[in-house]
């Protein structure tokens, strides 16, 4: 399995960007310029499905959920282009990615 990461996302919860990674099956954020005990770090067997929403035409957000269907996290700050690689790396932990359409109620 190889590591997926992308550079410049926001979790909800916290107030700034850091760097998502996806590699082992663990999907984990990491605050830049924080300690990295400030970050936060999902089992992937525990994640059934992730959702990809587009605000407007250039910003991606995807939503982690339970099998239970309880929205874990939610990262925001992806481009357009993300969207394939982030499915690939989810896809090796054995979660599919939907896409979810924004609506004014928000996310997750």
């Amino acid at each position: 399995m190889s590591r997926t990461t992308f550079a410049n996302i926001k979790i909800q919860g916290h107030g700034g960007v850091g760097n998502l990674s996806i590699d082992e099956s663990i999907i984990r954020w990491t605050p830049r310029g924080e300690d990295v005990s400030a970050g936060r770090r999902l089992d992937g067997k525990n994640v059934s499905l992730a959702t990809w929403s587009m605000f407007g035409k250039r910003l991606g957000s995807c939503c982690l959920y339970d099998k239970e269907g309880e929205g874990k996290m939610r990262c925001d700050g992806f481009s357009r282009k993300d969207r394939e690689k982030l499915a690939d790396g989810l896809k090796e932990c054995g979660i599919r990615l939907e896409d979810r359409e924004y609506s004014s109620a928000g996310l997750c």
